[in-house]
């Protein structure tokens, strides 16, 4: 096929499927970038210049969720699935809702909520994040519990108060000789 008969839409596919292979090859080329996110960060900034359309962003978007269910490290992706929220369609903007409040990424779903949902956290994700962090033993001291306090009404702030106690608790049971 002559190049020049390939439509935009074409290259900017071709575009997108290079970078995924790229993404899922990075680990061989860099070693510090096992999750493949350095040339998924440079795809949205070529994808935002371009203005592709939100099926490739999707696309995009969709790469780090699948890597996630494979027991990947959330935090690699959550930089990327932010930027990548404002471009993408309502269901896939659904899905990184979803993401982020199952993983427990408070700041990135707050962050999400303003941009895509013009709302501040409603009572189930603050639920779940606390959950998360409970199931996790993020620790006691992190910041996260008085950010959820901070985010949640009257009817949470009981709910994250008792499972912040709970870490707590096991924190100071905890006997590990050191």
């Amino acid at each position: 096929m002559d190049k020049t008969a390939v439509s935009p839409r074409d290259r900017i596919q071709e575009l997108v499927s290079h970078f995924l292979l790229k993404a899922r090859r990075a680990r061989e080329a860099d070693p510090s970038d096992v999750a493949g996110t350095k040339p998924l960060m440079f795809l949205a900034e070529t994808l935002e210049i371009i203005g592709a359309p939100a099926a490739e962003w999707d696309r995009v978007a969709d790469f780090p969720l699948e890597r996630v269910l494979q027991h990947f490290p959330g935090v690699f992706y959550t930089p990327l699935l932010s930027a990548l929220a404002t471009h993408v369609s309502t269901e896939m903007c659904e899905r990184i809702r979803e993401h982020f409040v199952r993983h427990g990424e408070l700041r990135a779903l707050v962050s999400l909520l303003r941009l895509c949902y013009y709302r501040r956290p409603d009572s189930s994700e603050i639920r779940n994040v606390a959950e998360y962090c409970r199931k996790t033993m993020v620790s006691s001291s992190a910041p996260i519990w008085q950010e959820l306090l901070e985010f949640s009404v009257e009817a949470e702030a009981g709910f994250v108060v008792r499972l912040h106690e709970e870490v707590q608790y096991e924190e100071e049971s905890d006997s590990i000789p050191f």
